[in-house]
């Protein structure tokens, strides 16, 4: 029996019905749930669901697609057992999935109008707010146009006659074809007027292709643009400032023996105090120095080094291996699993309050706002033309696959750095489940707090960096390759610190959460721009 036959005609359209009918109740479960995570964000997005209506929205979203989903369920079955009325049941199970995909595009286009208006989108112009919508709209549009198929195809006169006689259903005309058979037709012959018709679709298919299929082409991987860094010289020069403290030893008040002078005995023994060793060790340990932080107006003060940041020796600032047209960017890396792998980029300004930071701090241009690079277009970029470093961060699960992995270690090992920001106690394990995949070989080691990381530009003293909300633990890891630290682990959430309003902590932790950035980004251009010199030709 062929599989194509007119009698297996029904069971092969009901399937994909139950498939769309268990996959809509399956959203409409979730998406209550999902509207609740982004509200629970706080900082702006609570207000947009409360204020704005759309926890409602969210639920009368979900009860449409669960309705909807089990209508089309219920007559998806009914067809396949070719119950006399199924057909009847099977379009109108299609059309409530019209009306329900209709209702998620009205509440998504509403949703991300006040997403803008409150200014929690990436960017807030008309292309941005067109990006958002289509990324969560397209699979809703062709749903719609998967849905019109079958819709067509339980309306020729092949599927209806394979029902029973004993109820016919009155889209079947007596002879000749049905209305889904001259549907079809129609679009075959292109109607009465085929030149006509066929102008029409390629104007259709034209449009269709610059505004959405190329821009939607150009944001999938393997499109990406060359990363280059500002040219020049400079040093890893800051102002240091310092605190000195006298510690003054007391000496202890000898003792003295009385015994007649013919004794044989002697009571004098030597103390270290009369060592003179020990004399110059206290004369150059009785000052003490702690780092303070940049701008922190401290008694005591004294500037460090004079030049202008970068490598190469004494300059206006940049590197030997930058170029004319090279400004300071910062990438973050997008991952499935978690759904904060963009805090801080979309809510709280951390990526542009850091961009920000860095400027004042440095000479060449740096970038308004941060960027976001998929986790598997790491690839893609051409060789000493990558971003020197990306950051990553999150509050969840770290869903990746084998080749995403090896794209994160390729990209490490060839002279790139993961700067890893603890987002909460979840993905602390996911993060080093996750670097026991993509570094089986290399462990995660504690940072000395005397390691260069924490030195340059910014010395910060005896104490390190801040473990700030200790999410990961108090200890900063890593990982590290032929002298080279491939990965930075921030135990403490340091995105947050560089948030508006920065969480609520006192200027010397956030302002330190500041500085670990500027070390970390600053080390691995640095280290970067050596390690790719090759791939580079001016």
């Amino acid at each position: 029996m062929k599989l194509l036959d007119r009698r297996n005609l029904p069971a092969l359209l009901c399937l994909p019905l139950g498939v769309v009918g268990d996959w809509l109740i399956a959203r409409g479960i979730t998406v209550v749930g999902d509207a609740g995570l982004l509200a629970s964000r706080g900082r702006g997005w609570d207000r947009v669901f409360s204020e704005g209506g759309l926890a409602t929205e969210a639920w009368v979203l979900a009860a449409t697609c669960v309705l909807a989903g089990t209508f089309m369920v219920v007559a998806s079955l009914a067809g396949a057992l070719r119950v006399p009325r199924a057909p009847r049941l099977i379009r109108w199970s299609i059309t409530a999935a019209y009306v329900c995909l209709v209702i998620y595009l009205a509440v998504l286009w509403d949703a991300v109008r006040m997403f803008a208006d409150a200014k929690l989108l990436p960017g807030n112009s008309s292309m941005d707010v067109f990006h958002v919508r289509l990324e969560w709209a397209w699979w809703a549009v062709a749903l719609v146009g998967g849905l019109a198929v079958l819709h067509v195809q339980w309306l020729r006169r092949s599927v209806l006659e394979s029902f029973s006689t004993r109820c016919p259903d009155p889209i079947l005309p007596p002879t000749g074809p049905a209305v889904g058979d001259k549907i079809v037709e129609n679009l075959r012959s292109h109607g009465r007027e085929p030149v006509f018709r066929r102008s029409v679709y390629s104007s259709f298919m034209l449009h269709l292709s610059l505004i959405i299929i190329i821009p939607w082409l150009m944001s999938l991987r393997g499109c990406v643009e060359d990363v280059k860094m500002p040219p020049g010289t400079g040093e890893a020069s800051t102002i240091v400032q310092m605190e000195i403290k006298k510690q003054v030893k007391k000496k202890e008040k000898k003792k003295r023996y009385v015994v007649p002078k013919e004794a044989a005995i002697s009571f004098y023994v030597p103390t270290l105090d009369d060592s003179k060793v020990e004399k110059e060790v206290d004369a150059q340990t009785n000052q003490t120095y702690q780092a303070g932080i940049a701008g922190g107006a401290r008694k005591g003060a004294t500037r460090g080094k004079s030049g202008k940041r970068g490598s190469g020796g004494p300059g206006g600032g940049g590197w030997p291996g930058g170029m004319d047209d090279g400004i300071f960017q910062f990438y973050r890396i997008e991952y499935a699993g978690s759904k904060d792998w963009d805090d801080g980029m979309t809510t709280g300004n951390a990526d542009k309050n850091f961009l920000d930071y860095l400027r004042r701090q440095v000479p060449y241009p740096v970038a308004p706002k941060g960027k976001s690079v998929h986790i598997g277009q790491l690839p893609q970029f051409n060789k000493g033309l990558a971003p020197p470093f990306v950051y990553m961060t999150g509050n969840g699960r770290i869903s990746t696959s084998r080749k995403e992995e090896q794209a994160l270690r390729e990209y490490c090992l060839g002279g790139g750095m993961l700067f890893a920001d603890c987002g909460g106690h979840a993905w602390d394990g996911a993060f080093r489940s996750f670097m026991g995949r993509v570094f089986p070989d290399l462990p995660l080691v504690t940072i000395s707090k005397e390691d260069v990381l924490f030195q340059e530009p910014n010395p910060l003293g005896i104490e390190g960096p801040s473990p700030l909300w200790r999410h990961g633990g108090s200890e900063f890891k890593g990982v590290k390759s032929n002298g080279r630290w491939l990965v930075f682990y921030h135990p403490g959430d340091c995105n947050d610190a560089w948030k508006d309003g920065n969480n609520g902590l006192r200027e010397d932790l956030y302002l330190n959460a500041f500085m670990v950035g500027d070390n970390v980004t600053y080390y691995a251009v640095t280290r970067y721009l050596e390690e790719t010199a090759k791939y580079r030709k001016r």
